[in-house]
Parts: structure tokens; C-alpha cells; sequence
């Protein structure tokens, strides 16, 4: 997800669904990547992650927009992204 391009919609319980699959919560942190695959490139993916555990949560769009669902379903986050990238951005520009 390119923050100046695009937004994505997540589904916070796709996350969960996956991490109880493997057993265990993962922290942000060098164990997690987030991947943007072209969606003809999808199946590609799955063959080379093997028996890799991996999961889906979510996908880009046109909207410049971060949306996260939370497990009942609201959305939990409902942000432009330009407002998180200066959120980001603000403690470093000093």
C-alpha cells in the first residue's frame, strides 16, 4: 500500500483468524510482512509461500483511505491517509 496512492480496507478478524490458525499472536515486529500482490498474481503467491503460514486481510483501493474492521464487524479505524502520514511524519519534523 503506497500511502500517497492508495487506501485499504482490513478486516481486523481475518488477522485473528489467521494468527489462531498458527497458534500464536504476533506482535508488530520483524516476524510480520505485509505483502501487496496484484490479484493475478494471487495464486502465484500461494504456491511459492508453500506450507508457509500466511492470510489475507484485506485490499487496496482507489480510496485514500485506511479502513480497519473490527471482529463485530465496525470499523474501527476511518482515516485519510494523509491525516496518518502526518501523524507519522510530525514527531520527526522538528
Amino acid at each position: 500500500m503506497r500511502l500517497t496512492n492508495c487506501g485499504a480496507p482490513v478486516d481486523e478478524s481475518n488477522i485473528n483468524a489467521f494468527e489462531r490458525r498458527i497458534g500464536v499472536t504476533l506482535p508488530d515486529s520483524y516476524r510480520r510482512f505485509l505483502l501487496e500482490v496484484k490479484p493475478g498474481d494471487a495464486n502465484a503467491l500461494v504456491a511459492i509461500m508453500g506450507d508457509l503460514p500466511f492470510g489475507k486481510i484485506g485490499t487496496t483501493t482507489t480510496e485514500q483511505r485506511l479502513r480497519i474492521a473490527g471482529a463485530s464487524g465496525e470499523w474501527i479505524v476511518w482515516a485519510k491517509l494523509s491525516e496518518l502520514k502526518e501523524s507519522w511524519q510530525k514527531p520527526l519534523l522538528w
